[in-house]
């Protein structure tokens, strides 16, 4: 598993984190603290090109839009399931997830790879580390690669 992130050195933290419980791989986009949806799309689907499944949360800093996960599966030319609150695997390319719906309704899906799926918070459940992974983890590699050329690192700012 590959986890990227996009942002500053300080966001080297949560993919420590990410190495401690199991990830085998971690990438950081060099990028601004606050970035249009769409940057962040662009730069983690350039490192993570052939991706066949991507997991990601529901939430983006631009206001809370969760719009990444829509980007990205633009980006990547893959299916997308986006707020997702249940998931089963089903063979060997496909999970079947339950979408939440505006009115209390319920979506069932069926989602072959390649995908990004956009999981809310509660869905997933917490993996603590063990000391020696956490130790581990405070020393492993963390690739970092620059942004795309073209990209830009301030926000604009605007009424929602």
């Amino acid at each position: 598993m590959v986890v990227v992130t996009v942002g500053p050195s300080g966001a080297d933290n949560v993919l420590r984190d990410a190495l401690a419980c199991g990830a085998a791989r971690a990438i950081r986009v060099d990028g601004a603290r606050s970035l249009p949806s769409a940057d962040v799309a662009a730069a983690i689907a350039a490192a993570v090109p052939d991706a066949t499944w991507v997991w990601c949360g529901d939430y983006s800093l631009d206001r809370g839009t969760g719009s990444v996960p829509a980007f990205l599966a633009a980006r990547l030319r893959a299916a997308q399931a986006l707020g997702i609150i249940a998931v089963t695997p089903a063979g060997h390319a496909t999970v079947e997830c339950t979408r939440r719906l505006d009115g209390g309704r319920r979506e069932l899906l069926s989602v072959t790879a390649p995908a990004v799926v956009s999981v809310e918070g509660g869905t997933a459940v917490l993996r603590r580390a063990g000391l020696a992974a956490v130790r581990s983890a405070l020393v492993a590699p963390i690739e970092v690669v620059p942004r795309a050329a073209g990209a830009h690192d301030d926000a604009v700012v605007h009424p929602y």
